[in-house]
Order: structure tokens, then sequence, then C-alpha cells
């Protein structure tokens, strides 16, 4: 993405089909490919011809034992991408994207001082009255914060979509198997709170 195609976030998001935003939580053991085959399952099940509009729901709070939840910050579900210098015209308007579904397992070291996190991001991309097919990126932060909001660990991706001719309707996801974390002395895992969302500013 070029500097001069930086998205704006908008949280004006229309919710189409009686769209509701779903957050799933995965807990226990898990092994390499086949977590990520079925996190992938999970992400890219059945999706309705409805799911046209972008919705900027949150989901609700999280919970689930142990492993750490997953969540959306505030400000980050949704964006919206303008052609250069016309920022603010829906005429402008070359894609949009939002976050839908989060999906993460954990696996556990033998003495249970760390955990290896695998999340799985996922939602719908839908290009406006300047867009059309072609390649894109959506660039996704994950940020893990402990106890008291100190982040220990972040990490940028750009997630790459394709839209085909004759689609301005597309899903897009991202598995993410290198969150690695350790509890600290008196801490619990189920402390720790895993954000995941667009970075606007990337």
């Amino acid at each position: 993405m070029r500097a001069s195609e930086r998205p704006t976030a908008t949280r004006q998001m229309v919710v189409g089909g009686g769209l509701a935003c779903l957050l799933v939580f995965l807990a226990g053991c898990g092994g390499g490919a086949e977590t990520d085959r079925r996190i992938a399952s999970v992400l890219m099940g059945p999706a309705s011809d409805e799911e046209v509009e972008m919705e900027g729901r949150r989901p609700e709070p999280p919970g689930g034992p142990r492993c750490p939840p997953v969540t959306l910050r505030e400000g980050t579900e949704s964006m919206r991408v303008y052609e250069r210098g016309r920022e603010g015209d829906p005429r402008a308007v070359r894609y949009q994207g939002a976050v839908r579904e989060l999906v993460r397992e954990c696996e556990f070291d033998a003495d249970e001082a760390g955990v290896r996190v695998r999340l799985g991001v996922s939602g719908r991309l839908v290009t406006g009255a300047a867009g059309g097919p072609g390649n894109y990126e959506l660039p996704i932060r994950v940020v893990a914060m402990r106890p008291g909001g100190e982040p220990v660990w972040t990490q940028l991706y750009r997630v790459p979509v394709t839209v085909e001719p004759g689609r301005s309707n597309v899903r897009f996801r991202q598995v993410i198997d290198d969150i690695r974390l350790e509890v600290g002395p008196g801490e619990g895992f189920e402390q720790y709170v895993i954000f995941a969302g667009f970075d606007e500013l990337s």
C-alpha cells in the first residue's frame, strides 16, 4: 500500500443481512498444521451473499478459562480507504474492511509458565465506487497486554486480499501462530488480553 493510500478508520459502518459479529473461543492443546486447518475451517465457513455491507460492531466481552481472551480494540474493527485527496467523499471510497471473527487456541508449556497462542482473524473487504478488481492489503495489528495494560508483544500483519473481476465483496483471513507469552509471578494467562484490529497508522 502506498503512503498516499493509508487507511482512514471509521466506525460508521452498516450491518447488512442481520449480520452479528461473532467471537469464537477455543482453549486447549493442539498441534501445528491440524490446529491451523481447524482455525481456517472456522474462519472460512459458509457465508451468505447478503454479507455485502461492512459491520462495525464489537463482540461481547471475552471469557473462557486460562487461555488469554482476544478482542477488538474500539475503533479498529473497521476501516475505509479513499482516493488520495478526496477523504470523506463517498464517491471516492476505494474499499472498506471489517474484522468479523476472532478465533484463538492455546498450547501451554509442560510447566505452564509459557503459552503459544494461535490466533485467526477473518472479515470482509468490499470495494467502493472508486475501487474495482485487483490486489489489496489490509493492515492488521495484534497486541498482547499483561495485567495493568503493559504491552508485552506486538506485530503488524499485511493481509493480502484479491478481488476478482465481477466481485465486489470478498472474505479474508489470517492465521497467526507466532504469539508467545510467559506468565509473571502471581499472574495467570487469563489475566492477559490480546487485541486485534486494523492499524490506521501503518
